[in-house]
């Protein structure tokens, strides 16, 4: 399956982006970022707990939820949890069903370093006891270099390698319309590129004291990545550079 991301997607999420972003971590990956090396972590990785970090159940996946009622007999009803042949109607209320999928990002807080909020995130985690803030426009900069200058990398005119963005705090299940289809039967929409877009960058609110930004990151710019849980490892001088603080606390 081919998930095309282009410049139009950023409209989601508008143009403003913070000047800095900190990234707390522990005592591994401070040194690795000190290097100038970036980790870029797997959605299902995060979501089956194979990273130091509170699990969110969500990650890498696309969830909708079905609320249907149709006015007259149907020849057919087809959704990937239910499927039906020659109905006097049909009534569906709060069916939900998800899609798996993965992408790699890199996860950080807005904002330059405040105290308070490294207190809060070690609460949830004891092992961030390290900060460093990194000046996104460089930062970003950096990746692009990157991007462009290694063969690892394959580029699309038009379409995104790097996309970056605030999280979205709010329930991620969307509401699904089934279409009608040529044989007078109803179906569900395909999923959409847009479609697991927004779910990469939309958590439920009870992680918002994160205050996350993402950057995501595909080796092909217009082939979905592996589902295998790998990371990918990023590292160049550009990247050293974009950091301007660091500390412990």
């Amino acid at each position: 399956m081919s998930t095309q991301f282009n410049p139009i997607s950023m409209n989601y999420w508008g143009v403003s982006q913070p000047r800095y972003v900190t990234k707390y971590c522990d005592d591994d990956a401070r040194q690795c970022l000190l290097n100038g090396s970036l980790k870029f972590g797997s959605l299902i990785g995060y979501r089956k707990g194979e990273e130091t970090r509170f699990t969110d159940q969500s990650e890498g996946m696309v969830e909708r939820v079905i609320n249907f009622q149709t006015e007259g007999p149907v020849s057919h009803f087809k959704t990937p949890i239910i499927e039906t042949f020659g109905n006097l109607g049909v009534t569906i209320k709060n069916c939900g069903y998800s899609k798996e999928f993965d992408e790699r990002v890199f996860c950080s807080s807005i904002g330059p370093y405040d105290t308070e909020h490294h207190k809060v995130m070690l609460e949830k985690n004891s092992d961030v006891r390290h900060y460093l803030v990194f000046d996104l426009r460089r930062l970003i900069a950096g990746l692009v270099h990157e991007t462009r200058n290694n063969a690892e990398y394959t580029l699309v005119p038009g379409k995104l390698n790097v996309v970056y963005g605030a999280i979205s705090y709010k329930e991620k299940a969307r509401e699904e319309n089934p279409v009608l289809n040529a044989s007078f039967g109803y179906q569900s929409p395909k999923f959409s590129p847009n479609e697991f877009l927004k779910s990469v960058f939309t958590k439920p609110p009870f992680y918002c004291y994160e205050n996350e930004h993402r950057i995501m990151l595909r080796l092909h710019a217009t082939e979905a990545p592996a589902t295998d849980g790998h990371p990918i490892f990023v590292e160049n001088d550009y990247l050293r550079k974009a950091i301007v603080e660091s500390g412990t606390i």
